[in-house]
Formats: C-alpha cells, sequence, structure tokens
C-alpha cells in the first residue's frame, strides 16, 4: 500500500516553526542540530577490512601528500606505514571518524516527518506537550514538487528513506561500501527506542540548512494539540482562510476509556 500522507509535529510558540503555517516554509537541517546523541556516530569499522584496502588507501594519502614520487617509491613507503600499523592506531581511527561524522553533517539537508499524528509522545516530544499542532503533507504531492519540479529545477539529488530501528548498530566496513552506501546506512539506521517517530526522512545531497516555501495544496490538514490555547488555534484558522486550497482542521482531545487521543474534524 502506497504511503499516503506524512506528518510533523510543530509548536505555535517557535517562531521558526510558525512558518510552516504562515509562508508554507520547511526546512532542510543538518544532523547536526538533531537530539540523538548516535546520529552520524555509527562507526565505521576500519580494523575489520583487509589489508589491500589499507594499503591502497595510504598509497592515495602518500601520493597527495608527495604528488611526485614515483609509483614503485609510494607502494615501498605504504608497506612501511602498514607495517607500523598506524592507520589502525586508536588516535588514527577516531581522527577518520570525525572526519566522516563532519562530511556527514555538511553534505546533507535532512526534512524529517512521522508516518502517525495520533502518537502521544511524538505529541509530547514535539509539538510542545500537546500544546502544538501537527501538518498533514499529501505524499504524492509533495514528491511531485520535491522530484520534478524544485529540486529538478536545481540540479538537487534528494530521496526518501525508511529509517530502520535496531537494538544492534550495523557494522559498516568501508571495503565493502562505497560512499554513498556507508552515508545512506548511517542516515538510514536509529536506536529502537525511537521507534514509535515511525520516522522517514528526506534528503537531499551536497546542501545542508535550505528553506523552501511550498506550494499551496501540499498540506491538507492541520490538528490541534489537546492543550492548544485557544487563541492560537484562532490565528491558525484565520490564517489558512486565506490559502488558496483547502486545508481540514481537526481537535484532539483525550480518550475518557483508553490511553489514545480523539480527533473531530472542525473545519
Amino acid at each position: 500500500m502506497s504511503l499516503k500522507h506524512l506528518y510533523k509535529y510543530r509548536s505555535w510558540e517557535d517562531k521558526y516553526h510558525k512558518k510552516l503555517i504562515t509562508d508554507n516554509e520547511i526546512f532542510f537541517t543538518s544532523t547536526a542540530y538533531f537530539n540523538d546523541p548516535f546520529e552520524g556516530c555509527i562507526p565505521l569499522r576500519y580494523e575489520d577490512a583487509p589489508d589491500d584496502y589499507h594499503l591502497n588507501i595510504l598509497k592515495k594519502h602518500i601520493k597527495i601528500q608527495n604528488p611526485y614520487l614515483g609509483g614503485q617509491r609510494i607502494k615501498y613507503l605504504a608497506k612501511q606505514k602498514f607495517k607500523k600499523r598506524e592507520h589502525l592506531s586508536n588516535k588514527r581511527i577516531r581522527e577518520v571518524r570525525k572526519s566522516v561524522k563532519n562530511k556527514y553533517e555538511n553534505k546533507f539537508g535532512l526534512f524529517t516527518l512521522s508516518e502517525t499524528h495520533q502518537d502521544i509522545i511524538m505529541w509530547s516530544h514535539y509539538a510542545l506537550s500537546h500544546e502544538g499542532f501537527c501538518v498533514e503533507f499529501d505524499v504524492k504531492a509533495l514528491e511531485k514538487y520535491f522530484y520534478y519540479d524544485y529540486f529538478n529545477k536545481n540540479n538537487i539529488l534528494i530521496d526518501r528513506i525508511k529509517i530502520i530501528y535496531t537494538d544492534t548498530m550495523p557494522r559498516l566496513i568501508p571495503s565493502e561500501m562505497d560512499e554513498n552506501e556507508i552515508y545512506y546506512s548511517i542516515l538510514k539506521h536509529k536506536y529502537s527506542g525511537y521507534s514509535y517517530e515511525k520516522e522517514h526522512r528526506y534528503i537531499c545531497s551536497d546542501v545542508t540548512n535550505l528553506k523552501i516555501n511550498l506550494p499551496d495544496g501540499l498540506v491538507t490538514s492541520i490538528y490541534f494539540g489537546c492543550k492548544m490555547d485557544k487563541n492560537d488555534k484562532d490565528e491558525i484558522i484565520s490564517i489558512i482562510e486565506n490559502k488558496s486550497a483547502p486545508i481540514k482542521l481537526y481537535e484532539s482531545t483525550i480518550s475518557q476509556d483508553e490511553f489514545i487521543l480523539n480527533f473531530k474534524q472542525i473545519i
């Protein structure tokens, strides 16, 4: 079954979050600003790569540092460095992993969404403890705009991945994966404790902290938190009345029978 809608939880008190409603503004952010301490920190297992991989890397580094050296000399120096095992020292591995993390944070911009608007914990964490709101996107319309309009015209690669939640870190062996495979594997794995988020990520390559103003019609519904202030609701209602495409509005209340939220359409 194709995915019809994805959701973004927001706070009306945050001036940047408000722009999603006032200006149709979304933001592709660097993972450097994410709240998961493991984001971008799944380590590459250099110690598991074969000797030939390390020798080739050493030769490349020597060639860059000494561009006028001949092939045989480079090969000899690489073997000498390899024998000393400097490339597998704790210091060297830490340096390389830090370099990968920095490159990762500066290579990709992410716009993250959830499969659900009904999760109580998501409302608590990302919508100001139910005082905020949740925006529903039409996936087909959103991706048509992304893939065939904005990113195509600006020659930026864009893709969507669904997060894989796991208790076990993937073992990323650099000799068995190309650079993009490594980055995407890091991007799509998260600890299983986050599984309630049901996260999808739109990823744009070689650009971060990108603002985009979407056309009307991509947001199809807005859900008010069960603790949202009436004045905030009224403000949103007055704004969407001026949109060129209709947006449905829902209020939420807590169930009296089970730990769920009930939603009722009001517009």
